[in-house]
């Protein structure tokens, strides 16, 4: 849960990251206005959506091709004769 979490979240960041990158690559000015917590103008309202589009698109994706039989019934976990069965689904 938790890997899921932070992929979706570092795929919300990736656009911002990319820019911020060809910010320092690419302009020697960006760096003094990191410093004084003052980025240029830039993209933001599409640098924020891009990043909404790579979750949305990842979690398309994800259920779409999650694995699991959508018709399965699940079986919970169980005990049989003492021992513990686990969760399956049939």
């Amino acid at each position: 849960m938790v890997k899921s979490v932070l992929l979706h979240i570092g795929l919300l960041l990736l656009p911002s990251a990319f820019f911020l990158a060809w910010l320092f690559i690419f302009r020697r000015h960006a760096i003094a206005a990191l410093k004084r917590w003052h980025l240029p103008e830039g993209p933001w309202m599409w640098l924020i959506l891009g990043g909404l589009i790579l979750v949305s698109a990842s979690l398309v994706t994800l259920a779409l091709t999650d694995g699991y039989d959508k018709d399965a019934t699940y079986e919970p976990a169980h005990y049989e004769e003492g021992e513990l069965v686990p969760g399956r689904t049939e």
